[in-house]
């Protein structure tokens, strides 16, 4: 399958990395139980020749677009023990993809509880594509694993889908259809790119004044992870889904609209917001199809930005049913607008991308990804949702995307044994680890709709140390 050029997004996430904000993305698992290390290196190990994206280097000498390059290491290594900062991740570095692979692999042991982590570069695949990776490590691991009750057939990879990860798998006579609307979309990337929306910044000292000075400010040269989690139980999350499912929308429209109430109050309540300033939140839209089922770790999704002003955002029942109408229907059009903006933006002389991401300017307010269910085929298997290993199982599962320069909040949203939790990557230059968890509680309260029923369920955290307990 190598070499292969990038496609226009891939590129894109190449060329947006920096090494105070790095284009990576964590995932994290927690398992409960006698692990085996040697047999989980060689699922690892096996399990990565199928996806080479993961352990490939990238070429940007290249006369023309940057390409993918078969790594002369092609394996993976597991960091055992690396240590743990405050917020549970390891003290990792920068990645070079250039010269390096862009998947870093850590497990630490605190005897029978045990923490697999992962960093991955963006540009290598996105959150669904490393869950299929981990889905086929699981299912590798069970196989060397006499006593693991798990049931699943590896999938089949087609290198034919791999070559067009980049073009949804939709009928021709969809791209006729949608050629008609290629003018509205056009006013949507117009509209991203004419204005400046308002950005979360530490209430301790912001002013409007002050969001500008905080969005021009220089990197610190320092690169941490810093992280607030909730998790919602089951009852809870239930609750949720039949809420939504009563309104008519997505659990991912619900989130939103409480997301952009949650984020006005923050803002008024710390005197920092104006009624003309917009929010906007950048949404990732998953592209795949059924047909991508047989495609390998990669990038198959598109960015949308949902702006809202302050009096759409106060009229709650329209706010949630108009997040849900725009979501379906940009979802259409998203190859006409972000990935199609990108395709014609590399062609263009005077390398517009890279200007275009040098900038000292944040394009949205925060960032909100939401995979849904994660390991669904496996974690199907079992009433409580948690996978079963043989002698070790899978208790949470969580991830973070990337934060950019002068966006203080990216959110990292999924489903595992049916309970919802929330991850929150946050920039200290921007919030505090109070104001983070503030905002939590807040937007937890407007999700649940009650004071009384949003309270953390965190029985995976706290049963760790307490140096990995977020």
């Amino acid at each position: 399958m190598l070499p292969a050029s990038l496609s226009p997004i891939e590129n894109y996430f190449f060329i947006d990395d920096h090494d105070d904000y790095p284009m990576v993305v964590w995932y994290r698992m927690r398992i409960r139980g006698q692990l085996d290390h040697d047999a989980l290196a060689d699922a690892f190990q096996a399990t990565v020749a199928r996806h080479p994206l993961l352990v490939a280097t990238v070429d940007d000498q290249t006369r023309r677009h940057p390409r993918w390059l078969e790594s002369r290491n092609a394996g993976l290594s597991i960091h055992v023990d690396q240590p743990l900062n405050e917020s549970g991740f390891p003290e990792a570095q920068p990645m070079d993809i250039r010269t390096q692979p862009g998947t870093h692999v850590f497990l630490n042991d605190f005897g029978d509880l045990h923490q697999i982590t992962l960093q991955v570069h963006h540009c290598c695949s996105d959150a669904i594509g490393v869950q299929h990776f981990l889905t086929d490590v699981l299912c590798e691991y069970g196989k060397r694993r006499s006593s693991c009750p798990l049931v699943s057939t590896i999938r089949k990879l087609d290198p034919r889908r791999f070559r067009k990860r980049s073009t949804p798998a939709i009928p021709r006579w969809k791209y006729t259809i949608g050629v008609h609307r290629l003018v509205e979309r056009c006013k949507d990337v117009a509209r991203i790119l004419s204005g400046c929306p308002a950005q979360l910044c530490r209430s301790s000292t912001a002013s409007p004044r002050d969001e500008i000075r905080l969005a021009q400010s220089e990197p610190t040269g320092e690169f941490g992870v810093s992280v607030g989690e909730w998790e919602f139980d089951r009852a809870q999350t239930d609750q949720i889904l039949e809420a939504s499912r009563n309104a008519g929308v997505s659990v991912n429209s619900t989130l939103l609209g409480s997301l952009f109430e949650t984020i006005l109050e923050w803002r008024t309540n710390n005197g920092i917001h104006r009624q003309e300033d917009r929010l906007r939140i950048c949404v990732p839209v998953n592209l795949r199809t059924q047909k991508d089922r047989a495609l390998t770790a990669a990038n198959a999704i598109s960015l949308l930005f949902v702006d809202r002003n302050y009096r759409e955002i106060l009229d709650r029942e329209n706010l949630v049913r108009g997040v849900d109408l725009e979501v379906r229907q940009a979802r259409r059009d998203m190859w006409l607008t972000f990935i199609a903006t990108l395709s014609v933006a590399r062609m263009l002389p005077g390398k517009v991308v890279q200007k275009f991401t040098r900038k000292n300017q944040a394009w949205s307010t925060c960032l909100f990804s939401n995979v849904g269910v994660a390991f669904r085929e496996l974690s199907a298997q079992f009433d409580d949702g948690e996978i079963d290993l043989g002698g070790a199982t899978v208790e949470s599962w969580s991830f973070l995307p990337p934060l950019r320069k002068a966006l203080g909040l990216s959110i990292g949203c999924s489903t595992f044994a049916g309970k919802l939790k929330i991850a929150c990557h946050y920039d200290q230059d921007h919030l505090s680890s109070s104001e983070v968890h503030s905002l939590l509680k807040s937007w937890t309260d407007s999700i649940l709709g009650s004071d009384s029923l949003a309270q953390p369920a965190a029985r995976s955290s706290s049963s760790f140390p307490d140096r990995i307990a977020v």
